[in-house]
């Protein structure tokens, strides 16, 4: 955990808190404090709306963490050992060592983290809508966006790509159909490729014919996941070359 301004346990596993996650705070009060609600709200104070913000910034942040420490606490459960979770600018990530002692094990603990933060969506949409029925609108636009940043949250990270948990899912979901470690490696980094090419030929498609915004950007992801695909096989499976299909 190197570089971490704060760091302790929490249900007895090591956390830390990057210097880095001050940006994504910044980020996000200037987003709501400075952008939105002065607009939104312009009958409330400057400070309320600025402390609102921070207060909105940090919550987001704690359900980043709920998010990785879901991943902890399961992949103790079923056999890891969890050396820490650390949150960072990006979001986080919960380090793991050894093997889940069943493939299930493997499988449940990729899916805790996108299921604990669609709960966390949940629960603070009821209350949303609870705040929105006492006409507290602050409090309720705040609680509306941190609904849409976890299930956007849970969402990305189900994407077939590593290092998010969608690949993990995918491999551990062949691990227990019965598919060996090595060609449950090669097919599931076999899709994150595919996945990475299809971005790449959505981008082309953008920058050939237009409108051409944002087209950089998917153009950029599809080949980071494309060369994160061929890494994690290579890494995987470093004396195989090519693994047995």
């Amino acid at each position: 955990m190197t570089g971490a301004i704060w760091s302790g346990r929490i249900a007895g596993v090591p956390v830390g808190v990057h210097w880095s996650v001050t940006g994504a705070l910044g980020v996000l009060v200037g987003a709501f404090g400075f952008a939105r609600w002065p607009r939104v709200f312009p009958g409330y104070p400057e400070p309320v709306l600025v402390g609102a913000s921070v207060v909105t910034a940090v919550l987001f942040v704690v359900s980043v963490l709920v998010h990785h420490l879901a991943h902890a606490l399961v992949a103790r459960r079923h056999g890891f050992a969890v050396r820490h979770v650390t949150l960072w600018l990006l979001g986080g990530v919960a380090r793991l060592r050894g093997q889940a002692r069943r493939p299930g094990g493997a499988l449940r603990t990729a899916v805790a983290g996108p299921l604990a933060s669609l709960a966390t969506g949940a629960l603070l949409g009821l209350v949303a809508w609870l705040a929105a029925a006492a006409e507290a609108r602050l409090l309720a636009d705040a609680l509306t966006h941190l609904v849409a940043l976890n299930v956007a949250l849970a969402l990305v990270d189900l994407l077939p790509a590593a290092p998010l948990d969608g690949g993990r899912i995918l491999r551990a979901a062949l691990r227990v159909g019965r598919m060996g470690p090595d060609r449950a490696t090669v097919w599931s980094t076999r899709a994150e490729a595919v996945f990475g090419a299809v971005l790449i030929g959505y981008a082309t498609i953008r920058l050939v014919i237009g409108p051409a915004g944002g087209a950089v950007l998917w153009l950029l992801a599809g080949l980071i996941l494309v060369v994160v695909a061929v890494w994690e096989r290579r890494r995987a499976l470093p004396t195989r070359g090519m693994a047995p299909e």
